[in-house]
């Protein structure tokens, strides 16, 4: 499957449902950013099809706030 990169998921990130990860978030309040990190982006040298890695920062949707439990800011 090819899947295209737009523009504005730079700029506005991805949404996704934190509830779908246990111990993330409740249902209630379970709206999340996926926010891509331009510096992290690269292409795969071991896949056979080209594909590109980009890395993201979850965020809080209201707050913009990276969220506590990203794996990427988890010392």
């Amino acid at each position: 499957d090819v899947v295209e990169v737009e523009e504005d998921m730079f700029a506005d990130g991805v949404m996704f449902d934190g509830s779908s990860i246990a111990g993330w978030k409740a249902i209630n309040e379970s709206d999340m950013v996926l926010m891509p990190d331009t510096e992290t982006v690269h292409m795969d040298p071991f896949f056979a099809q080209s594909t590109m890695v980009i890395l993201c920062d979850i965020l809080d949707p209201i707050s913009g706030e990276s969220y506590n439990r990203d794996p990427r800011g988890t010392a």
